[in-house]
């Protein structure tokens, strides 16, 4: 596996945010769904992480965690 060298990863993102600045190359975007209650289930067991963890990880309440999953 290639080492990431985020020096360069940073530096050619500010290069692009200039030139897109002066107008000489769109932005790139990506658009996405919002997740489902099953997307959310499913997301959190392939990282086999418990109601309570994933909560911490994505910064919410367990109570926003289970109410997700409940749709």
């Amino acid at each position: 596996m290639k080492k990431r060298e985020i020096g360069e990863e940073i530096l050619s993102g500010l290069e692009e945010i200039a030139a897109w600045q002066k107008g000489q190359q769109p932005l790139k975007t990506t658009e996405l769904k919002r997740p489902t209650a099953p997307d959310v289930v499913r997301i959190r067991k392939r990282l086999q992480v418990s109601p309570q963890t994933f909560a911490t990880l994505m910064g919410v309440s367990v109570r926003t965690v289970r109410g997700w999953e409940q749709g």
